[in-house]
């Protein structure tokens, strides 16, 4: 637990993180914070960070969209997730699903498109999980996606393909084992 307190990108800090991105809105912080979790999900395998990611994926999108921001709903809207994300500062994220699903119904409410940011953005999570290297199963279990639509959005994007995916070298790989190991002894 303590570990996690010191962690940068431990859950409390990317959601104050995310919620400080939201307030100013920052997308462009927003889709860091998104990308961080989501790589952390390969280092640490807590399923929590993948909602984190999801969380910060989808509301980098609403601010991408201005029919969102101009919806009555907004302001209220942007006021309950900002709480929320506080409350989950403290809590270390016992509730992301009440996060997840108040952003789900706006843009349900609020949407042009057919797929709900939610859904794309679970797409878009294990579509990424994918390319830094996790099995197709794995990527679509741990973000809660159809295999048959994960592939499908794999096969249409081409990210098998993408070369400029960051990863590490065996040297890398094996400095951030060890630096973990040795925290733990301490």
């Amino acid at each position: 637990m303590n570990e996690e307190k010191n962690n940068p990108n431990g859950i409390p800090q990317l959601l104050q993180r995310t919620r400080k991105a939201f307030e100013q809105d920052n997308l462009l912080e927003l889709r860091k914070i998104s990308n961080t979790a989501i790589e952390e999900v390969m280092i640490t395998q807590q399923p929590k960070l993948v909602e984190v990611s999801l969380i910060s994926y989808a509301l980098s999108k609403l601010l991408s969209k201005p029919h969102y921001q101009e919806n009555p709903k907004w302001e209220e809207f942007k006021e309950k997730i900002l709480s929320k994300l506080k409350t989950e500062e403290e809590t270390r994220g016992k509730k992301l699903e009440e996060i997840i699903e108040t952003i789900y119904e706006l843009s349900q409410d609020a949407g042009n498109y057919i797929e709900n940011v939610v859904e794309h953005g679970r797409i878009k999570q294990a579509s990424r999980l994918y390319a830094l290297g996790i099995s197709l199963d794995t990527a679509a279990k741990v973000t809660r996606v159809k295999e048959e639509r994960l592939l499908g959005y794999i096969g249409a994007t081409l990210i098998s393909e993408k070369t400029h995916t960051i990863s590490k070298t065996i040297e890398d790989r094996y400095r951030d084992t060890k630096k973990i190991l040795l925290e733990e002894e301490e």
